[in-house]
Order: C-alpha cells, then structure tokens, then sequence
C-alpha cells in the first residue's frame, strides 16, 4: 500500500515569517476586564503563560524560562521578574533549572 504525505508550504516570503495559520485568541472577558485591571505588560505576561499551556496540551501548567517568558511577552528578564511577583505567585512557582521535570 503507497501512502501520499502532503506538506503545506510558504508561497512567499512574508508568509514563511508570519506564519498565519499560527494565530492565538484571547476572550474578549480577558482583554475587557483584565487587561485594564492588570494594565499592558502583566496582561501580556499571562498571555504567553496561557500559549505555553495551550500549545504544550495540558492547559493547566507549563515548564518555561524566564528568558523566553520575557522573549514572548516583549519584556525584559527583569521586567518579566518583577511582573511575575509578588501577587501572581500564587500562580507561577519559580523553580531552579536543575529541579525542573516535565509532568508525566
């Protein structure tokens, strides 16, 4: 029996950088009611919290650097520090690279 594997592919240049099949929703409740509670850089924060969790399929936690959470959110590593602290850590533990295991 053949198999036939099909690809997608970028037509154009612009399409290979923007990648729009590649898109994330945020609710309107989030950017309505939180966004101006938790003001631009907070917000954006959890946001790429919320796309670590959705793409790594558990939803509910994700494993990521401090540098790329800074990367993803468009903020410094310091930035990045002071905005995960000190009331969302309740929600985010800060773990030392050498503890860190992925969930089973």
């Amino acid at each position: 029996m053949e198999y036939l594997e099909v690809r997608g592919y970028y037509s154009t240049t612009y399409t290979q950088l923007v990648q729009p099949e590649r898109i994330f929703a945020v609710t309107d409740y989030f950017r309505r009611y939180w966004v101006p509670l938790l003001k631009p850089g907070p917000a954006w924060l959890v946001v790429a919290l919320r796309q670590r969790c959705y793409w790594n399929g558990q939803r509910d936690w994700c494993v990521v650097s401090r540098q790329t959470l800074a990367e993803e959110s468009g903020v410094a590593i310091r930035t990045a520090d002071k905005l995960s602290g000190p009331a969302p850590r309740r929600l985010v533990r800060h773990r030392p690279p050498a503890t860190l295991q992925p969930h089973p």
